[in-house]
């Protein structure tokens, strides 16, 4: 082998990765340079990342049981002007065709528990907004009555919720989510 010089294996390597990649057409690849930045970054980013994703899953939770809520007091309202006069309207809830018999049937197919909410069904006060409690035989044909279910948030949301603008005030234990729906009474006592 009269004058061709032998290549040492690091440049046999350097020149195979140069071509093949001309040949393949393939990016080059990532130095340990970057790296580094990718990691800052991803220590930086990710963080914020896995909060958000809590806030949007907090939110959703707390948009869901309002709806829940005001959906409930609606059905209710509605049990009760048509079935508000009856006697056995204001028995426990497990005795049928009760206004809470009702409502515990509404809350089985909801992610709300029948035990967790506070039901008043009567007249509310105009000025004040008060419910004031009255008992199947003063729900008389034609009069207004109302349906105040109020439940307390933080059974649902996590401590996390805290760290979450506009839901710090939903996991206070002494402030329930009152929800009001008022209707006419279409049937007479009896």
């Amino acid at each position: 082998m009269l004058g061709v010089p032998k290549l040492s294996l690091v440049r046999k390597r350097m020149f195979m990765r140069r071509f093949s990649r001309v040949i393949l057409k393939t990016p080059p690849r990532r130095t340990r340079r970057n790296a580094g930045a990718l990691v800052v970054e991803m220590a930086l980013c990710l963080p914020l990342l896995i909060w958000l994703t809590f806030a949007i899953i907090e939110y959703g939770i707390v948009i869901n049981t309002t709806m829940t809520l005001t959906q409930l007091a609606r059905d209710t309202a509605r049990f009760v002007a048509i079935h508000g006069g009856e006697t056995n309207a204001d028995a426990a809830a497990t005795v049928n065709g009760s206004i809470r018999a009702f409502l515990k049937a509404e809350c089985a197919g909801q992610s709300i528990n029948y035990s967790d909410l506070t039901v008043v069904i009567g007249t509310m006060d105009a000025g004040t907004g008060v419910v004031t409690a009255n008992a199947a035989s003063a729900r008389l044909q034609g009069n207004v009555q109302t349906v105040q279910i109020s439940y307390f948030m933080g059974n649902k949301i996590s401590v996390s919720a805290k760290l979450v603008p506009g839901l710090s005030s939903f996991t206070d234990n002494t402030k329930p989510v009152i929800k009001k729906s008022s209707v006419i009474s279409e049937k007479a006592p009896g």
